[in-house]
């Protein structure tokens, strides 16, 4: 390999700047490391070469696909029956998001405490945004204490991301397409991990971070409840932005509006209120069915 970087230093001497193609700045990060000067399309192959790209899935098209097991009686991915209520709610979820002042593309779903019902809302979420037929939407199993994503799809949870971020494996290992849903792709959280926070707190997260930014439309990142360990803080620094669940009749209020307060202001795209009860006045004025299941909220 060593000879392979000789090559390419001798070649990027000898090119002039201007006749450079240059590579993402990521890549060019990864090649200084390495002690390659310049950036060349000889090296973008070198990077392939030396592994370096570890974090390329590759074509999407070649992932593998995982097949859900999911009854009738679900509430994720209620997009295949028509068009229920909970499709609706969704759909105008996203429709907040996509007309948000951010443009966010990065959005971490969390909650100020567990059963406010996040995970959920999380893969619909990724759901609504994946019918797009433009849109490569990754969903990310970001709560490496624990990984409840793959036991909702009755799924594999190993290989995943804590797999990634540790190096054990790449990154093209362990996505996975969901069958039914072609724009729609899953990264488990893998066999979880104590050190979670040491690997969201590396240079290694944030590389992985913004090149899967590159190669999805959007990623939807579940996050482990606000406040409850240092991983959500760490997750929010490499994202957009933060799309809070609360639960009506479960939430505590008063850790809801320091949640709230805890999170900036520039970083909070929304809230959705999640398990609402029909309003006894929207029932009487036919309203009731429009916002059963979720409303929407924006800071």
């Amino acid at each position: 390999m060593s000879r392979i970087f000789e090559a390419l230093k001798r070649s990027s001497g000898a090119d002039s700047a201007a006749a450079r193609n240059v590579l993402p700045a990521d890549q060019q990060e990864l090649l200084e490391a390495a002690g390659v000067a310049g950036s060349t399309s000889d090296e973008s192959r070198a990077l392939h070469a030396a592994g370096l790209d570890e974090f390329d899935v590759g074509p999407k098209s070649e992932l593998p696909y995982v097949k859900l097991d999911l009854d009738g009686k679900s509430p994720l991915l209620p997009f295949d029956v028509g068009r229920s209520q909970a499709a609706e709610q969704y759909r105008i979820v996203r429709t907040k998001i996509l007309q948000h002042k951010m443009q966010p593309r990065r959005l971490i779903v969390s909650s100020p405490e567990s059963g406010d019902g996040k995970s959920i809302n999380a893969v619909n979420l990724a759901g609504v945004l994946a019918l797009n037929p433009e849109a490569n939407v990754l969903l990310v199993d970001g709560d490496l204490h624990r990984c409840s994503l793959a036991k909702f799809f009755k799924v594999p949870s190993t290989p995943g991301l804590g797999e990634v971020l540790s190096g054990d494996v790449k990154v093209s290992e362990a996505v996975v397409r969901i069958e039914g849903h072609s724009n729609l792709f899953f990264l488990p959280g893998g066999k979880g991990a104590r050190a979670s926070a040491e690997l969201l707190d590396s240079r290694r997260a944030k590389r992985l971070s913004d090149a899967l930014g590159k190669q999805f439309t959007y990623m939807v990142i579940d996050s482990p409840p606000a406040g409850a360990v240092a991983d959500f803080d760490l997750l929010m620094q490499n994202g957009d932005g933060v799309v809070l669940i609360l639960r009506q009749d479960h939430t505590n209020r008063m850790l809801c509006m320091k949640t709230i307060e805890a999170i900036p202001k520039e970083k909070l795209v929304g809230v959705i209120l999640n398990y609402v009860k029909p309003w006894f006045l929207g029932k009487t004025f036919g309203y009731y069915q429009y916002y059963h299941y979720s409303k929407y909220y924006r800071r």
